[in-house]
């Protein structure tokens, strides 16, 4: 084997552990990234069976708010109630009031 072979095959091999290494730090980014944003997201699963006492008091939304929540309605089976319902509660246990 001729010195430049060897000397292209150490190059090319450093510079596919560059790219290895390069491809790992972007997935760790990317996977920090989707767990921090994870944390922010309201996450709601299929509806389970539940039949609670509930008071209730009129709620104005404008029409694409309305829209947005049938949407979701549609694909959790929960009701515009029970899903602005658990909104209502993500928020109460993770207000934070400052001043």
């Amino acid at each position: 084997m001729s010195i430049d072979l060897k000397s292209n095959i150490k190059s090319n091999i450093k510079k596919e552990n560059k790219t290895s290494n390069l491809d790992n730090n972007i997935k760790n980014d990317i996977k920090s990234a989707e767990e921090e944003t994870d944390l922010k997201k309201f996450k709601i699963g299929k509806k389970k069976e539940d039949k609670s006492v509930r008071k209730s008091f009129p709620l104005y939304v404008d029409a694409k708010m309305q829209k947005d929540l049938d949407d979701i309605c549609k694909k959790t089976k929960y009701s515009r109630n029970e899903l602005i319902l658990m909104m209502i509660q993500y928020c109460i246990d993770n207000l934070e009031i400052t001043d």
